[in-house]
């Protein structure tokens, strides 16, 4: 992670791959590697891995969350809704997913879903909800 975080994707996406060799149940690093491929830019690596995270742990709220952000990247609404849906059903509390749901849920024409996602304080007070998300 240190790697990671001190900006050597490259490095960071060789150690990561390295660790996988060594267990490839080791959901934590498939995980960091789908991170470290966004990042980059390399969205179609990004989905891999993150799906590969999924296989690994199907219950990982965050890899299926971050699924979901590489998904909207590449316009793949309907997966990414599905996606959400089913983070929302194993981490109830997951704000994030909360937020996001709102983008797919707006394009896809369900506006009282959209605005059911937002936190109840930026909920608008207008009759108007389609004007209020578009």
């Amino acid at each position: 992670m240190a790697l990671f975080r001190a900006g050597k994707l490259d490095e960071a996406i060789r150690e990561y791959r390295a660790v996988l060799r060594l267990d490839t149940s080791f959901a934590a690093a498939q995980v960091n590697l789908e991170v470290a491929f966004h990042k980059k830019g390399l969205v179609d690596q990004a989905i891999r891995a993150y799906k590969e995270a999924v296989r690994i742990d199907p219950s990982s709220a965050e890899a299926l969350y971050k699924l979901g952000l590489a998904l909207l990247s590449k316009d793949r609404l309907t997966r990414r809704y599905i996606l959400l849906k089913a983070v929302l059903r194993i981490s109830p509390r997951h704000v994030e997913a909360y937020n996001s749901l709102g983008t797919p849920c707006t394009r896809k024409g369900l506006i009282y879903e959209a605005i059911g996602s937002l936190p109840k304080g930026n909920r608008p007070s207008t009759r108007n909800h389609a004007d209020y998300l578009l």
